[in-house]
């Protein structure tokens, strides 16, 4: 079972900040998405609410079995989720 703390976050919203960078004539658009999820392949992902719930997959040279949670209104990902009872082994 997942913590309460996880599934229960207050939603902070906040614009980017688009600046100009004259020397090359370039916007800088940053990141809509806060935090970082680790690259993988032949995960599974099911999305409860506004929770996309991601388990497993691959790294190209490990099987995984973490789970990660990515919040689908405040863009932001949560990693290293606590979970309870004997996780399964790493899988497709």
């Amino acid at each position: 079972m997942l913590s309460s703390s996880i599934l229960k976050k207050e939603s902070v919203s906040q614009k980017p900040k688009l600046t100009f960078c004259s020397d090359k004539l370039t916007f800088n658009i940053p990141s809509l998405i806060k935090g970082e999820a680790p690259m993988r392949q032949f995960h599974t992902a099911s999305i409860i609410d506004n929770l996309m719930f991601v388990f497993g997959g691959g790294d190209g040279k490990y099987w995984l079995n973490d789970l990660l949670i990515f919040d689908l209104v405040n863009l932001e990902w949560s990693t290293a989720v606590q979970t309870h009872g004997v996780a399964p082994a790493g899988r497709l």
